[in-house]
C-alpha cells in the first residue's frame, strides 16, 4: 500500500480506496449512498403512482380508492422520489471523480 504524505514541491499523494484516512471512508459512504438513494428514490416514485392512481380512483378495490387525499398525497411523495433519484444519480464517483478530485489519476499541484 502506498504511503500518505508529501512529495517533493507540494504534490499530494493520493490515498487508496482500501485506506483508512478520510478519503477512504468518503469514498465508502458515497458508494453505499447511491445505491440506497437510487433505490429508495424509485420505490417512493412507485409508490406515489400507485397512490395517485388510487386516490383518483383509477385502481379500484382499497379503501384507499376515489379519496382525494391520496391523489394529493401521490405525487408528493413520487416528486420526494424523483428528487433523491436525481440525487443520486449525481453523487461524487469517489477518488478521481470530477466534483471532488483526489483519485489515483489526479496529479494536479495545488
Amino acid at each position: 500500500m502506498p504511503k500518505v504524505g508529501i512529495r517533493a514541491q507540494g504534490e499530494r499523494v493520493c490515498r487508496t480506496v482500501g485506506s483508512f484516512g478520510m478519503s477512504g471512508w468518503e469514498h465508502g459512504d458515497t458508494l453505499m449512498k447511491r445505491p440506497a438513494l437510487l433505490a429508495i428514490g424509485a420505490l417512493l416514485i412507485l409508490v406515489g403512482i400507485v397512490w395517485t392512481l388510487q386516490g383518483l380512483g383509477y385502481l379500484p378495490g382499497s379503501v384507499m380508492s376515489g379519496v382525494t387525499m391520496w391523489a394529493v398525497i401521490g405525487p408528493v411523495v413520487a416528486l420526494v422520489g424523483i428528487l433523491l433519484v436525481v440525487r443520486g444519480s449525481r453523487s461524487s464517483g469517489g477518488p478521481g471523480s470530477r466534483r471532488r478530485g483526489g483519485g489515483p489519476e489526479d496529479t494536479r499541484r495545488r
